[in-house]
């Protein structure tokens, strides 16, 4: 067994035991059983459940993948007294954090969306990319959790990165997109609208989880141009690319900036 597996586990383990973790899944599962029985439709309670992946899990990702890499830097320290490197143990830190937060997101939403969706093919299927948008979202948040941690020492202002980076994405991003669409044409700003919402993860999982709702009448002025590209198989494909380098990309930059910083 590797190193990194090794650190991975026992992370899991630690992380699996707090509360929070508990609480984190029966928000979810709470949210999802609640809405299955408000809509009596999976397909409903899905559309609803929208902003919670958009907004709950990545908030979650960030802040606890923040506060755990600062609060684990004595053991950190204690583990590269030892014959491990630093690619190991950073791999091992970031299996052991994300991988418990995506299984709390499939468990919390999946277990009571799939047994709804049994017997109805097309709800399941729409279950499936429900979940796995929202895995890759909360590997997302975690990346740039980690990389919010390594790349600033101080714990205050680490966190506070880390929620003007969820502010940021969530909300003023979309913001300075109105803020354009009432500036110019909308013909002038299709192309760019859909180079900026890949440049973001949580308008891309937005956009992913909206077409099969035919949410483009919800998304404005842009609605016909991103049913035509994300609609299709291209479209989609393109998104959910787009979407895992914003897991990769931060987490390779964090490793790279943890293997040379000073500890």
């Amino acid at each position: 067994m590797s190193i990194s597996v090794r650190i991975a586990r026992y992370e899991s383990r630690d992380v699996s035991r707090g509360r929070w973790l508990i609480v984190y899944v029966a928000l979810l599962f709470g949210l999802a059983q609640t809405l299955l029985a408000l809509e009596a439709d999976v397909t409903r309670a899905l559309a609803g459940l929208i902003n919670v992946v958009l907004i709950v899990v990545p908030l979650v990702g960030l802040l606890f993948g923040t506060l755990h890499l600062y609060g684990a830097r004595d053991f950190n320290r204690m583990l590269l007294a030892q014959p491990v490197g630093r690619r190991e143990l950073f791999n091992g830190l970031y299996a052991g954090v994300a991988l418990p937060l995506a299984g709390a997101t499939v468990l919390g939403l999946g277990l009571p969306l799939s047994v709804a969706a049994i017997g109805d093919s097309a709800a399941l299927v729409g279950v499936v990319r429900f979940l796995s948008v929202s895995v890759v979202l909360t590997l997302t948040s975690v990346s740039l959790a980690f990389l919010t941690s390594v790349a600033i020492r101080d714990r205050a202002a680490g966190m506070g990165v880390a929620v003007l980076i969820w502010l940021s994405l969530s909300v003023l991003y979309d913001g300075l997109l109105i803020a354009a669409a009432s500036t110019f044409p909308s013909s002038a700003l299709e192309r760019p609208a859909l180079v900026m919402t890949l440049l973001n993860p949580i308008d891309t999982a937005r956009v992913l989880l909206l077409m099969q709702f035919d949410g483009a009448a919800l998304m404005g002025y842009t609605g016909a141009v991103f049913t035509n590209f994300f609609g299709g198989a291209t479209g989609t494909a393109v998104a959910f690319l787009a979407l895992t380098a914003w897991a990769l990309l931060p987490l390779l930059l964090a490793r790279r900036i943890f293997r040379r910083s000073d500890l």
